[in-house]
């Protein structure tokens, strides 16, 4: 793994970016079939917020959400996300509360209140990771 701007990144990250670029994926609107991939996220989890977030270079894409406007953007050194990127599989965080390298991330601390995270990655057909599927939930209360 290597870093940059603070933020740890996978071995693999040049070709994942590069791939991001080949499918001309970031900054374009939402698709039919991944606000479907986000609705079915929300819907197995139980959640009211689930998304499809593409990792660049300095930020996340939100490509396609329910409970959150696709579109958005967020910064890579606060995004759960750029966890996520970085495992093979599941990336589960069942409390973040109760994670302590988690609790002083803005995304967890501050009045979004992250609580529960779940992500899966998403691959190419050649099987590189280009983003986490992620169904996350807030709560207000601590």
């Amino acid at each position: 793994m290597s870093r940059k701007s603070g933020v740890a990144s996978p071995v693999f990250e040049s070709d994942r970016i590069q791939n991001l670029r080949k499918y001309q994926i970031l900054n374009t609107t939402s698709e039919p079939a991944f606000e479907k991939l986000a609705q079915h996220a929300a819907h197995v989890f139980n959640v009211p917020i689930a998304l499809i977030n593409f990792v660049y270079t300095d930020y996340v894409w939100v490509k396609a959400g329910v409970g959150i406007t696709s579109g958005n953007t967020v910064p890579n050194d606060i995004s759960l996300c750029s966890i996520a990127i970085l495992n093979e599989s599941l990336t589960l965080f069942e409390d973040t509360w109760k994670v302590d390298c988690l609790l002083s991330n803005p995304m967890v601390a501050s009045s979004y209140g992250l609580r529960f995270y779940a992500a899966i990655p998403i691959r190419t057909a050649e099987g590189l990771i280009l983003a986490p599927y992620v169904s996350p939930t807030m709560c207000q209360e601590r």
